[in-house]
């Protein structure tokens, strides 16, 4: 599908004598990722329903997820520390658990991922914005 826009190019031209300004049509071709072509294709598809739009729903679920998972990784920190210090005997079986669980975890300090986390989160900002422009848009 191609996109109802046209891109022009300010080009100097001599006419009649005397060099004028004109708006030449310029050739253009959109690169994206699958993902960044489905995420727009459902916002532009997408209505509100009942005043709530599903990706409002979508973003609390991811949310709600997250904070499931940082209250369980904090119940896994509070029982190393309490290991460490005495608190609570050693039990080595759950402490395998745990060394199994981090194992699994990618390493989150290399600059490699720093580069692609950083890259990651602009295209995903430059997605959204595309998205609130075409919700915008298709509204009116």
């Amino acid at each position: 599908k191609g996109l109802p826009i046209s891109l022009f190019e300010a080009e100097m031209h001599v006419m009649n004598d005397t060099p004028t300004m004109i708006f030449a049509p310029c050739d253009f071709q959109l690169q994206t990722m699958q993902a960044e072509r489905i995420t727009m294709e459902r916002v532009a598809k997408e209505k509100a329903s009942e005043g709530v739009a599903s990706l409002d729903l979508h973003v609390n679920t991811v949310s709600s997820s997250l904070r499931a998972l940082s209250s369980r990784a904090s119940t896994l920190v509070e029982f190393l520390e309490a290991t460490k210090e005495g608190k609570i005997p050693t039990d080595y079986r759950l402490l395998r658990q745990v060394a199994s669980v981090c194992n699994q975890l990618p390493a989150v300090d290399t600059e490699e991922l720093q580069g692609e986390f950083v890259g990651d989160y602009n295209d995903t900002l430059m997605v959204n914005y595309l998205a609130t422009i075409t919700k915008g848009t298709n509204e009116l």
